[in-house]
């Protein structure tokens, strides 16, 4: 299957992934309960070969999240990754850390301060091992107004 998003071609097999899906159940346990709320759907992971424009458009993109009124094609809520990453799957902390940030965005499309709060908090209830590879404990996240 093929999408266009904001200029970004997506394509891929519109195949569920079991590995995937697990990595992601694991990963939502770190988000609270008023989170998991809006999620009204468990969202597709697929990987993706992502092709974006060669005029301007970023030259990396590690992952994306897209819900159906951005794509009228998508039947749900979708996570896709980049598929030049399948092969670190294997490494957590690249592949949770992408999982991760893209769960982020249930909480605000953009990455403003209700992602960065989403992201962080579910970090830190999984002690940070998505990010540095293994537990930080008593870690705490200091507001700042």
């Amino acid at each position: 299957m093929e999408i266009s998003l904001k200029g970004v071609r997506f394509i891929f097999d519109d195949v569920p992934e079991p590995r995937l899906d697990a990595k992601c159940t694991s990963l939502l346990a770190g988000f609270d309960e008023e989170f998991r709320k809006k999620i009204t759907a468990f969202p597709q992971i697929r990987w993706a070969e992502i092709i974006t424009p060669p005029n301007g458009g970023p030259l990396f993109i590690v992952g994306r999240f897209a819900l159906p009124d951005e794509c009228p094609q998508l039947s749900g809520p979708y996570i896709f990754l980049n598929k030049t990453l399948e092969p670190f799957f294997n490494y957590p902390t690249i592949i949770d850390t992408a999982l991760l940030h893209e769960l982020s965005h249930f909480a605000s499309d953009r990455h403003d301060a209700h992602f960065m709060e989403s992201f962080l908090r579910a970090a830190d209830a999984l002690a940070w091992c998505p990010l540095i590879g293994k537990p930080v404990h008593n870690f705490t996240i200091v507001s700042r107004q």
